[in-house]
């Protein structure tokens, strides 16, 4: 059974579903939770750059960093609540298609199946250390890459940078996440 709606033709339940209402609020709660993961990052690699700490600029060094402040634990569970609402949507494009021209196309739905995989992995992983199973850092080339970065003259300078083109990265996706409309927008 199709449905006719004003503004987006024929479609499927499903597919209706995958553009609802709900669906808006769970890309805009994911997308907002990218964006802080981003943030956090940065910030990290920010003060690597100013010389303050020897942490990894990564998703685990982040998680430590976060758990270590107050309310952190609250925060870190907010977090994952954020990846876990991403990886819903993600997975609602992948089984209904995107709306817009080219969403249902085998491309895009593939797009999004993998978007759901990663997010549901960097769901599972702040869970994980939420409940207290040990991590390294998820990232061992990030800690490498920063070393050699800052081994060499300018390299503080060049680790501030990207952490400052991170944080700005993780401010836009936030402010996206709050602006637009529709959830193919998002794509």
């Amino acid at each position: 059974m199709a449905l006719r709606t004003p503004d987006r033709g024929v479609q499927s339940p499903g597919r209706e579903a995958a553009s609802s209402r709900w669906m808006v609020w769970l890309a805009r709660a994911g997308l907002t939770a990218r964006g802080v993961n981003y943030l956090l990052i940065g910030a990290l690699a920010v003060a690597i750059g100013l010389g303050s700490g020897g942490k990894e600029a990564d998703r685990v060094g982040a998680l430590h960093y976060v758990a270590g402040k107050p309310g952190g634990a609250a925060g870190l569970w907010l977090l994952a609540a954020g990846f876990a609402a991403l990886t819903v949507w993600r997975l609602a494009e992948a089984a209904y298609g995107q709306s817009g021209p080219d969403g249902h196309k085998a491309r895009k739905r593939l797009g999004s199946l993998a978007s759901a995989v990663l997010y549901g992995f960097i769901c599972g992983s702040i869970v994980t250390f939420l409940l207290g199973v040990s991590q390294t850092s998820g990232n061992s080339q990030s800690k490498d890459v920063t070393a050699q970065l800052m081994a060499h003259t300018g390299g503080r300078w060049l680790v501030l940078a990207i952490g400052v083109g991170v944080v700005v990265a993780g401010i836009v996706i936030i402010v996206s996440a709050a602006v637009r409309h529709s959830p193919s927008s998002y794509a």
